[in-house]
């Protein structure tokens, strides 16, 4: 796949909403007329917006963090009562 601005070779992604398995939810920093995975090759749809948050292969946010910043759910942060248990030493 040719385009302009000196990317070449990019594989499209497999739908249109660019999410693939391994995906996690990232927040576009700006809007330019394409997202390009610069670890993946992949092309992401156009944000609409400057904040939007869409699917992109991890490796990409890592490779390029002008272009996404990752999304971290809050409630992963949070300890279930299991990892609760073990910290406290009761388990």
């Amino acid at each position: 796949m040719a385009g302009c601005c000196g990317i070449n070779g990019g594989v499209p992604a497999e739908n249109l909403t660019g999410a693939q398995p391994d995906d996690i939810k990232a927040m576009t920093l700006y809007t330019p007329s394409t997202q390009y995975g610069r670890a993946t090759g992949r092309f992401y749809p156009r944000p609409l917006y400057q904040g939007q948050i869409i699917s992109v292969d991890p490796r990409d946010v890592e490779k390029a963090p002008e272009l996404w910043r990752e999304i971290i759910d809050p409630k992963t942060l949070t300890p279930d009562k299991q990892k609760v248990m073990e910290m406290a030493g009761l388990v």
